[in-house]
């Protein structure tokens, strides 16, 4: 009864946002599965996994901490959606810590008060020789997706390993995800000696001149554009200080950090790509028809069209 008298959010908001269109693309039920047998069915009612998961999502989106990203979803109508809320929330549905203990779940990925496993990196640069942490492998594309540039592959590594030593494995991780090995690679001076056995790809590092053509040093100019893909990740994101324990809050933050990279170019393309959200709906509604759904083809057609959708979006 209580629910007759309050505001759906859908009612509130823009459908239009960019977050409600990355909450529809989301599979929500993967880390569902995945999280739920850490749960036990006695006791007190576990904390709704997509909640959870969707703050742990705009915290590394936005680069805030616990507190922060807590007060942000109180007063943000759009952040409540994104985490699977149906109707607006005046307060924080749970406790603060609830985010610490959820972690907690996953023994080695605490809040770290002294990190016993960092390591002494050289940097062999004038201005910062050396710096404490843990190394992080990134790769992007060379040339821009529709959605900008993309990190492919992020991992903490750890021991201190010499980076001509870590590509193979980062082009196989690479390999898995995207499905191809990649064609051609471009690394830096740094990744001399490199040991790489994937076949189909070649290796170029910058500053070669031996057996590389004019098209091939045009390409490897574009090399550079790794640099603000690592540079976002640590001053938009959490890259930069981890504040989770042990070497599995290393592997944790690297790659939460690098999803929240990924997720921001995301918004940012569909904020400002209208094509791509008319031929979006146009997919989903042409599978409806197709899987036997009530709605005709006409009707589907009167829904999208071309002159409908400017209306909608001026």
């Amino acid at each position: 009864m209580e629910e007759l008298f309050r505001s759906k959010l859908k009612n509130i908001i823009s459908m239009r946002h960019e977050l409600v269109w990355l909450a529809g693309l989301i599979d929500w039920a993967r880390p569902e599965a995945h999280f739920a047998p850490y749960y036990s069915e006695a006791g007190r009612p576990r904390l709704p996994i997509r909640l959870v998961v969707g703050l742990h999502l705009l915290k590394h989106i936005e680069g805030l901490s616990d507190e922060g990203v807590c007060e942000r979803w109180e007063r943000d109508l759009h952040m409540q959606y994104f985490c699977g809320e149906e109707y607006f929330q005046h307060s924080f549905p749970l406790e603060r810590s609830g985010m610490t203990h959820f972690r907690r779940r996953d023994p080695g990925y605490l809040y770290s008060w002294q990190a016993t496993e960092v390591e002494c990196i050289s940097k062999g640069k004038a201005r910062a020789p050396y710096e404490f942490g843990c190394k992080v492998s990134l790769a992007t594309n060379l040339h821009p997706a529709k959605g900008g540039h993309f990190i492919l592959h992020a991992q903490a590594l750890h021991g201190n390993p010499y980076d001509g030593h870590t590509p193979a494995a980062a082009l196989e991780d690479i390999r898995k995800i995207v499905g191809r090995a990649p064609q051609r690679v471009a690394v830096d001076q740094g990744y001399k000696q490199h040991r790489i056995a994937l076949p189909y790809t070649a290796v170029y590092i910058t500053g070669r001149r031996r057996g590389v053509t004019e098209k091939i040093k045009r390409w490897l100019k574009r090399r550079a554009v790794v640099e603000p893909v690592i540079g976002h990740p640590k001053i938009d994101g959490l890259l930069g200080r981890n504040w989770l324990g042990g070497r599995s809050g290393d592997r944790s933050n690297a790659l939460l950090a690098a999803v929240g990279f990924n997720l921001r170019q995301l918004l940012r393309f569909l904020k400002r790509s209208k094509l791509f959200l008319y031929l979006f709906l146009q997919a989903l509604l042409a599978d409806l028809t197709d899987c036997g759904s009530p709605l005709s083809q006409e009707a589907a057609h009167s829904i999208l069209t071309p002159q409908n959708y400017s209306a909608l979006h001026p």
